[in-house]
Order: C-alpha cells, then sequence, then structure tokens
C-alpha cells in the first residue's frame, strides 16, 4: 500500500524502497516549456528529506538535465552510493511517470550536522554604562586641567551617537555635567545648539538649567 508524505508544494507518494511519485501542477512550467529548474532542485532535496536511509541535509547537489521535464506526474528514483559516518552520497533520478528515459539526474551529498558544542553559546558580557564610563574618565582627569565646559543636544544615527547641537541637553547628561562640577568647581560653560533651532524660551531654558547647576557649586 503506497503511503503518501504530505507537503504542500510537493507532495511525495512512496511507489516502494527508494520509489516515489509526485505531481508537477503547471505552475512550475517555464514558459518555453519544461519544469523550472529551480523545481528539480527542490524536489531532489525534498525526496531525500524522506528516505528513511537518508542522513542530515543537503551540503552540495549537481544536476545534469538529460531532457525537459514536462509537468504532471513524475516517477522519482533513488540510490544511496555510499554512507560514512556523517557525509553520504545519494543519486536521484527524475523521470516523466512511466517512462524510462531519465529526464533529470543529480547526485547529492547529504551531511548530518555536527551537535554545537555548549561554548558556542557563552553569554557576551553586558556593555559597560556609558555614563558609568563618562564619571569614570573625568574623575581620572588632574583638578585644574578643565577651563571650559560645552554642552549640547545629541541624535543616535545606525547605533552611532552623533553631537550634532540640535537639540536639548539629554537628562544623563545634566546628571554628568553636575558630577563633572561637583569635581572641577563652577567652570564657565558654553551651552550649543547650532541647528534646528526652537523657541527663544527652549534656549533660554537650557541655559538656566547650566546656571543653576553651577550656583550650586560657586
Amino acid at each position: 500500500m503506497n503511503s503518501p508524505t504530505t507537503d504542500v508544494a510537493m507532495p511525495l507518494t512512496a511507489a516502494g524502497p527508494h520509489r516515489w511519485t509526485t505531481h508537477a501542477g503547471p505552475e512550475w512550467s517555464n514558459p518555453g516549456g519544461g519544469l523550472w529548474g529551480g523545481y528539480a532542485i527542490g524536489l531532489a532535496i525534498r525526496v531525500l528529506d524522506a528516505e528513511p536511509g537518508s542522513i542530515g541535509e543537503a551540503l552540495s547537489l549537481t544536476l545534469t538535465y538529460a531532457a525537459a521535464l514536462p509537468s504532471g506526474t513524475l516517477d522519482v528514483h533513488t540510490r544511496r552510493i555510499r554512507q560514512g559516518g556523517s557525509i553520504g552520497v545519494w543519486e536521484v533520478e527524475i523521470l516523466p511517470a512511466g517512462s524510462r528515459q531519465v529526464g533529470l539526474h543529480a547526485i547529492v551529498t547529504m551531511a548530518k550536522r555536527p551537535v554545537t558544542p555548549p561554548f558556542a553559546f557563552a553569554k557576551m558580557p553586558d556593555a559597560p554604562d556609558p555614563l558609568a564610563t563618562c564619571r569614570d574618565f573625568v574623575d581620572a582627569l588632574p583638578r585644574g586641567i578643565v577651563g571650559e565646559i560645552h554642552l549640547a543636544g545629541h541624535s543616535t544615527q545606525d547605533g552611532l551617537v552623533v553631537d550634532d547641537h540640535a537639540s536639548r541637553v539629554a537628562p544623563g547628561l545634566w546628571s554628568l555635567y553636575a558630577h563633572t562640577l561637583r569635581r572641577f568647581g563652577p567652570v564657565p560653560t558654553l551651552v550649543e545648539w547650532d541647528t534646528a533651532l526652537p523657541p527663544l524660551a527652549v534656549l533660554l531654558g537650557e541655559a538656566e538649567q547650566a546656571s543653576a547647576l553651577l550656583r550650586e557649586q560657586a
């Protein structure tokens, strides 16, 4: 009794040991006649996926077209040429149903994927907090070296932080600025906003926020 193996794109029916049948609908046909080459590649791999003795997955495939394959019912013959511990070599022949003339001959190398060792999934260390890194940098500077501080907004583009002077100073940077003033004292400060200028009140608000933090260290 034939036992069907269901697949939406390429249904297979076992017709005996190393013997299969399938139906290639007209949607697989080339405008000039015959089946699309990609169908034959897919069918050769598909049938070996269904073969009980096949181990692994397709590693390489060589096709030889002896004749054009028509749409409709096809016979597929397979033969295992060699099977090692992890590599197997198979022969696949695709013929029009009932014909003895091979339309396509394929040699397919099947490979068993090795077990991935546990260390391959080692977790990468977490990236350090950028503000903490900046605070450490500030703390490493000698006192008295800073003569002026510039503050500006930034944007993030493709994972990069761009000092574009086109927005408000970020809350985290105000915190870093306050930390810097605690180390170096009330250093003269310039708030920069060069493009995409907002209303004057926004600019004055940024300046006042810097002034307030300066007054705390006066």
